[in-house]
């Protein structure tokens, strides 16, 4: 399921989500199972990120004092994202 959602661009918000959380808790490289690069994962969150959240209009909201609850969502995905890829 994880390669299907992989393959798709861009991605909502929330399977940008889900795969982050794959990346966060992805475990070591192991023999005995599958091993997915966590900072693979959290790269390609960063790049789906990037063309899903239009930051410029949520700059310009945020400026005029209109921001909604998607751009405060949005901006907490990204500063996940930002954090487990640094990670």
């Amino acid at each position: 399921m994880l390669g299907q959602v992989m393959l798709g661009s861009p991605l909502p918000l929330e399977e940008i989500t889900g795969v982050l959380i794959t990346a966060l808790f992805a475990g070591s490289p192991s023999r005995e199972a599958e091993y997915v690069d966590s900072w693979l994962l959290s790269g390609h969150c960063a790049q789906q990120a990037m063309l899903c959240i239009q930051f410029s209009d949520i700059i310009q909201r945020t400026n005029a004092g209109t921001s909604t609850m998607l751009d405060l969502r949005s901006m907490r995905l990204w500063a996940n994202v930002c954090l487990v890829h640094l990670q």
